[in-house]
């Protein structure tokens, strides 16, 4: 999968960034600057689930950590299983 360099979520365009080491985590989001930073040094896979993770943080703030986890990996490996990705 390709991680855009913009994404559109809800009425919202966010920045998306990769920065070299990101403090206790692989990704995180700016709701305030409309960024999602992502960790650059973290594998592609890594990348891609922090990008989900932090998609479905941005439509859906007040979901359970856990929650946004199982979220984020069912997602990214239906949409790659089916081909949906490109």
């Amino acid at each position: 999968m390709i991680i855009p360099k913009k994404v559109k979520i809800g009425a919202l365009w966010y920045d998306i960034g990769f920065i070299a080491d990101l403090p206790d985590a692989e990704a995180s989001l700016s709701h305030n600057q409309l960024k999602l930073y992502i960790e650059e040094i973290a594998k592609q896979g890594a990348q891609e689930l922090s990008f989900w993770h932090e998609v479905l943080h941005a439509g859906n703030g007040e979901m359970a950590e856990e929650n946004l986890d199982w979220l984020a990996h069912f997602l990214h490996a239906f949409l790659n299983e089916n081909k949906l990705l490109k």
